[in-house]
């Protein structure tokens, strides 16, 4: 909402203080106004394994792209691994281009449809058809986190 995209969100760039429960973004040294333009033809900056497909292939970043880097993050964070992993970079870059994300629920069957489900789209190839804005994103997250802890005062406590 404040017209910056990042273009690096990655875990190393978010730092938790969990005392008071909040998340900070750091290192905006590659961060862009939204209305600004790629100014180096053939570099794209950020860590390729959170870089949306259209970040990567050169467009002109939005806030688009750090929404599918935070499903990167979800899925990671989730599953315990990354959407896509190579053993070479062009290999990476040809799954994060064309390949669908494995499905969440296919490696951790626990988890929750609905998370599954925002995850995915999150990670839509077609950045139109990614959750947006970013404000809608937060807002239906805390919704997401809101269920779960309910859910888990509800099943009482875990038993030894």
């Amino acid at each position: 909402e404040a017209g910056i995209v990042h273009r690096d969100v990655k875990p190393s760039n978010v730092l938790v203080h969990w005392p008071s429960d909040t998340l900070k973004l750091t290192d905006f040294g590659i961060a862009k106004s939204a209305d600004s333009q790629v100014t180096r033809t053939g570099f794209v900056p950020g860590t390729p394994a959170y870089q949306a497909p259209e970040q990567l292939a050169g467009a002109v970043p939005d806030d688009r792209g750090d929404l599918y880097a935070l499903g990167v993050m979800m899925f990671e964070l989730l599953a315990g691994r990354l959407p896509f992993e190579a053993p070479s970079m062009g290999q990476l870059l040809r799954q994060v281009a064309q390949e669908p994300a494995p499905d969440l629920r296919s490696l951790v069957p626990s988890i929750p449809e609905p998370v599954a489900r925002f995850v995915a789209a999150l990670l839509s190839k077609n950045p139109s058809e990614r959750p947006w804005p970013a404000s809608r994103v937060a807002t239906y997250l805390g919704q997401l986190a809101d269920k779960s802890e309910q859910a888990a005062r509800d099943a009482g406590p875990a038993s030894p």
